[in-house]
């Protein structure tokens, strides 16, 4: 087992018959929510995610965060991980003696190969999966979907595939890379998906990572790239979706008619065929659902609905 306390916070990486186990224990010990939010765009896949029930398990180079699970947050400073790891990302090119020759004399660039391409190794193994305990962020819905999109409440409990977490994020003004000799591979790379820079702390992020049974596939790099590997998608049952929420500019104006405080008319105009898929998959499954509200001058709310198809394309949303 491997421990590290880092900020207050308290890093467990350890293998349990064969299995990886991750625990992090954050200063204010913060209980699990049990359930979290995950927001959607109103496209194609944000659609097809709900509609064929899956997550995605984002590998860190498709982050928007740049320094997100950045590669340099891990000091490679264990040599023999060093020559462990070029040993095996480039077999058979040189004989062990001239490896640890190649390594000593170039040093700082062995170390900085391996820092970079274990990254990518690593993560087709383990995916990200974000998700947050604030729905009623007028930012979050303002740059991942300008209103436009939707969210799914999730009971995480359900999925069925091997998941650590779901972890809150620890949000640091300074961050300091931490030692792989001093942490090993698993514990420092838990760290690396779990330091954030401060400024993202009102997304109120938690993670799930999502652990592959098969390598999957890696956005980046060529030589991993061709590699190959699984998608990145991993399905869940239907009983894992608590809620569906739509986004104060899911629907446009003209889509809408107001008969009363309770019963709002709804005839799709704009980008009809993902609306419809949605609305209808809601209704099929039952799906407890509800609509976005301006809650004052600064804020949102969120009151729940009832959805009746009367005709193609046409909807009543009742509230409850």
């Amino acid at each position: 087992m491997a421990e590290i306390t880092k900020y207050d916070w308290t890093y467990i990486a350890k293998n349990e018959i064969g299995k990886r186990v991750f625990e992090i224990i954050d200063k204010e010990k913060t209980e699990k929510p049990t359930s979290l939010f995950k927001l959607y765009s109103l496209n194609e896949n944000g659609v097809s995610s709900l509609l064929e029930q899956y997550i995605y398990a984002t590998h860190p180079h498709q982050f928007n965060d740049i320094f997100d699970c950045f590669e340099q947050l891990i000091d490679f400073d264990d040599d023999e991980f060093v020559f462990e790891y070029l040993k095996k990302l480039h077999p058979n090119e040189l004989t062990d003696e001239q490896l640890k020759a190649k390594i000593a004399s170039r040093k700082a660039d062995a170390s900085i190969s391996a820092q970079r391409n274990a990254r990518e190794d690593f993560y087709r193994e383990i995916g990200v999966f974000s998700m947050t305990s604030n729905i009623y962020s007028l930012l979050m819905w303002s740059y991942y979907t300008n209103h436009q999109g939707f969210f799914i409440e999730f009971d995480y409990q359900q999925f069925p595939f091997k998941f650590h977490g779901p972890f809150p994020l620890n949000y640091q003004e300074d961050i300091s890379p931490v030692s792989l000799k001093e942490c090993g591979i698993d514990l420092a790379m838990l760290l690396q998906t779990n330091l954030k820079y401060i400024g993202w702390q009102h997304e109120n992020e938690w993670r799930l990572l999502i652990e592959s049974d098969a390598p999957m596939f890696c956005p980046s790099f060529e030589e991993i790239k061709a590699l190959g590997g699984r998608a990145r998608k991993f399905n869940y049952p239907i009983n894992a979706i608590k809620s569906v929420g739509f986004g104060n500019r899911f629907f446009e104006p003209e889509e809408l008619r107001i008969e009363s405080d309770k019963i709002l008319h709804i005839t799709l105009k704009n980008n009809v065929s993902l609306k419809a898929r949605v609305l209808d998959f809601l209704i099929e499954h039952n799906i407890t659902s509800c609509m976005s509200l301006r809650d004052g001058l600064i804020k949102i709310s969120f009151g729940g609905i009832t959805i009746k198809k009367t005709e193609t394309d046409k909807y009543v949303f009742t509230g409850r």
